[in-house]
């Protein structure tokens, strides 16, 4: 097989479908032009922050007590589990006719684009496109991920999560139908210096000749089943009857008023450690060998107990930040806007008066972050289907159902509950707002400071976005038309607006490791403090990261490759700090950027 003749391609039968939300891909960058969507958006999560500020406290009182809120929560739960089991079935008894494959020749990204459905999912891949409709319902990693891959380039999420076996590609190629011929997102270069391919070898042979099991999930039961107990007697101590008496009869600076404000820390801190722990590994499949542990432990401590999103989550860490780490306009985590955003933490980012003060007020608003991912995953996510330069699939009714039911559940023992039973007879609902938001503030903090120090940092590289050209047309007069030399001209070389560096060397020159040697922090952190580890292998499980981290430091040496690492979180947070306060300090200004 070989293309088809012409270099612009398309599929007629999906020519005709509107254009799909993306990052874009011209001169132009494409978060240039995002600046008033996000104020809106801003705009939007203020108005719903004023509205449950002023008007949820009277109205979860009445509906606790008549379990409504709960009762409305559990049968939405049990909807989407009815209609999995429905779906489950029919796929299973009424067989659909298989996909006929056939060669299209070169495809633009906005084509495979979409194809992004269980109905019709085609993956792209080193240059290649691929439709792997029949075989999302048998991926070994279930449906779940293999559809977030759907209709974009996977590269590095097959590279990522398959490091230790070929066989993804030797199951892609019997579905090969094209080659890509345009990029939503800039490419890396290849594996030219086979750092990649060592790195692999060697962490493999460490963990057979250890005897290593790189997804077991007791070490995270172990840790985490004690942290939930912790975290019920610190939410007892801070928002039950005990805090609602102290602060309705005790001076302020009394012992019991005292003991209030410690649990409240306490659990905002304790909230946290889940989510770093064993939801982290769920989310990228490193805990147990199937989709049930990662369904299971990461929908219960993100969405039921954190009151977030799993799904939203994938897709701004998984899908967008770690293939398109410290990318400006690819990555989630950096602004989205080259101009107008409250902080500068890339240097591709216009540079304005305010920032020079940023490494003094942009840590006070890192205690938001909790507060505003609940709001953001049902806005972005549910709603207008992206999140920032990440397009989001099309979302299944079973997981529009369990978003409701997971707020609805997180409201109900978070807010309701304790607001009604034991702060209404007090009267104290406003002392029990003033707990609650010390508390999210507090797990904002500490999640935004593990994230933060470990990529927006001076010794991390940054990347920039730039035009995005296409492929050499195999059909132009300087490329020959055979077949043998249409796949080399196909094949990923550097081009104008790719990333100089490979996947794996972005990953180790934009991360930022901190105390090895201290097994607290490693716990606290979630083993973030070994971030070089958790990018280039995300699927292995955090546990094992201070067996590999050695294994990975030796073959960076080999290949002269610097692996930064500081001797504790202090220091690295100085460095943060620092970056932030030397990108206020100096910059292009808005008003002198020439189009």
């Amino acid at each position: 097989m070989g293309p088809q003749n012409g270099s612009n391609h398309v599929d007629e039968a999906y020519s005709k479908r509107a254009p799909v939300k993306a990052g874009h891909s011209g001169e132009q960058p494409q978060w240039s032009g995002q600046a008033a969507p996000c104020l809106n958006r801003r705009f939007v999560w203020v108005l719903i922050g004023a509205a449950v500020a002023l008007g949820w406290g009277h109205w979860l009182r009445g509906l606790v007590w008549s379990r409504a809120l709960l009762t409305v929560s559990i049968s939405l739960e049990g909807a989407a589990w009815a209609l999995d089991w429905a779906s489950w079935i029919t796929r299973r008894f009424r067989r659909r006719p298989r996909v006929t494959l056939s060669y299209r020749g070169r495809l633009r990204w906005e084509e495979v684009a979409a194809h992004n459905t269980a109905g019709s999912a085609w993956v792209a891949a080193h240059g290649k496109v691929y439709d792997v409709t029949d075989f999302v319902d048998r991926h070994p990693g279930g449906r779940e991920l293999i559809l977030l891959a759907a209709g974009r380039d996977a590269t590095y999420l097959i590279e990522s999560y398959h490091p230790f076996t070929e066989a993804p590609w030797r199951v892609l190629v019997k579905h090969e139908i094209g080659e890509l011929a345009s990029n939503e997102h800039p490419p890396y270069a290849g594996d030219r210096s086979g750092f990649w391919r060592d790195v692999r070898r060697a962490v493999q042979a460490h963990l057979r000749q250890h005897g290593i099991r790189w997804r077991s999930p007791w070490p995270a039961l172990q840790r985490m089943l004690p942290v939930y107990a912790l975290q019920a007697l610190a939410f007892y101590g801070a928002f039950g009857l005990p805090a609602a008496a102290a602060l309705s009869t005790s001076p302020v600076f009394s012992l019991a008023v005292i003991r209030t404000a410690a649990a409240t820390l306490s659990f905002g801190v304790l909230q946290a450690l889940p989510l770093v722990g064993w939801m982290h590994d769920a989310s990228h499949a490193s805990i147990g060998i199937n989709e049930w542990w990662w369904f299971i432990v990461g929908r219960l401590s993100l969405d039921w107990f954190a009151g977030a999103s799993m799904l939203s989550w994938r897709y701004q860490h998984v899908v967008g930040h770690h293939v398109h780490t410290n990318v400006a306009g690819s990555d989630p985590d950096l602004p989205a806007t080259v101009a107008g955003d409250v902080r500068r933490v890339a240097p591709s980012q216009l540079w304005a008066r305010r920032y020079r003060y940023q490494h003094y007020y942009v840590p006070l608003l890192y205690g938001v972050l909790g507060m505003k991912s609940r709001l953001q995953d049902v806005l972005e996510i549910f709603l207008w289907q992206t999140n920032g330069p990440v397009r989001v699939n099309p979302i299944s009714w079973q997981d529009s159902l369990r978003q409701v039911a997971s707020k609805l559940g997180w409201c109900w023992w978070r807010i309701a509950w304790p607001l009604s039973a034991a702060w209404a007879p007090a009267q104290r609902g406003g002392a029990f707002w003033w707990l609650f938001v010390a508390a999210e503030l507090t797990t904002g903090y500490y999640l935004a400071l593990n994230f933060q120090v470990s990529h927006v940092s001076g010794p991390c590289e940054f990347y920039q976005r730039q035009q995005i050209d296409e492929r050499p047309d195999p059909t132009s007069s300087t490329t020959s038309s055979s077949g043998e030399n249409c796949a080399a001209a196909a094949a990923h070389t550097p081009l104008a607006g790719d990333i100089a560096d490979e996947w794996a060397v972005a990953q180790v020159k934009s991360s930022l490791d901190y105390a090895h040697r201290s097994r607290l922090q490693t716990f606290l952190s979630g083993a973030l403090n070994y971030q070089t580890a958790h990018h280039l292998f995300p699927s292995v499980s955090q546990y094992v990261y201070p067996h590999i981290t050695p294994v990975i430091m030796r073959v960076c040496g080999q290949h002269r490759l610097k692996y930064h690492v500081l001797p504790s979180f202090g220091a690295a947070l100085r460095l943060h700090l620092k970056h932030l306060q030397a990108l206020g300090a100096r910059g292009v200004p808005a008003e002198l950027r020439l189009e």
